[in-house]
């Protein structure tokens, strides 16, 4: 299936110097009266045509989201490895590959991306490999609850970056059970998750309450917790949640 995007990274079209969130959604954010193909964001896309309308009609809500929720949030530069769960075609990391530059793509050391689409994995991992081009990309195309915890791969030196962008309030997996997967390894665990605030589709309960289990007494006793904060907030008029969790964690789960 020909994919513009992926095309221009292997011609070298698109690249580390000029790779960009708004550069992606000029080049590829094109209404292709497909709107109704997106379930509401929450659809496995099937066709390049599909990605190129999620990047129109959700492109600019997602950066949104990410702009508010990592605004007042620093990073210190050391070898790290991201996780994106449900990655899609890689916007979510993408924004914050921009907004944190350099200091944090040549500190990623590691990328799993995990999705079910197929084509949009394709062109995650194209577009992600243009910003971390030094790093082992690992992609997984299978859905969340199908994933085991080993295929991971996590190194205990490692922090870990765990990201969910628009999909931690997704009814379709096992959100508690996912946590037990996450925590396979001991070691720094940082969880970066923002959705859309509502009351239907997933609710955003479903951030709400894997937060809640982390401070189970009969769960918290296995970590150090240095942060964890839920946040609601307005944007482009719109409301979102975002839930940001860092804590090491003294021996693994599974």
């Amino acid at each position: 299936m020909h994919d513009w995007i992926v095309d221009s990274v292997k011609a070298g079209e698109i690249n580390h110097l000029n790779i960009s969130f708004n550069a992606l959604r000029q080049y590829a954010g094109i209404d292709r009266g497909l709107f109704a193909n997106l379930g509401r964001g929450r659809a496995v896309l099937k066709s390049t045509d599909e990605l190129d309308q999620y990047l129109y009609s959700y492109g600019l809500m997602s950066e949104s989201q990410w702009s508010n929720v990592i605004s007042g949030f620093s990073f210190r530069p050391e070898p790290t490895q991201l996780i994106d769960y449900g990655c899609g075609q890689g916007l979510g990391a993408a924004i914050l590959f921009d907004h944190f530059g350099e200091e944090l793509t040549r500190s990623i050391n590691k990328l799993v991306l995990i999705e079910p689409s197929r084509v949009a994995l394709v062109r995650a991992q194209a577009i992600l490999s243009c910003y971390c081009c030094n790093a082992e990309i690992v992609t997984i195309n299978k859905r969340i609850d199908d994933m085991r915890a080993d295929e991971l791969g996590i190194c205990e030196n490692l922090p870990v970056f765990h990201i969910f962008s628009n999909v931690l309030d997704i009814s379709s997996f096992n959100h508690i059970e996912l946590l037990d997967k996450m925590f396979s390894a001991k070691g720094q665990h940082v969880i970066l998750a923002v959705s859309s605030d509502r009351n239907f589709d997933g609710e955003s309960a479903r951030i709400v309450e894997p937060n809640e289990r982390i401070h189970d007494p009969n769960y918290d006793v296995l970590f150090d917790v240095r942060t964890s904060d839920i946040k609601k907030f307005e944007h482009r008029n719109m409301r979102a949640v975002s839930w940001f969790f860092n804590a090491e964690v003294q021996n693994g789960f599974v």
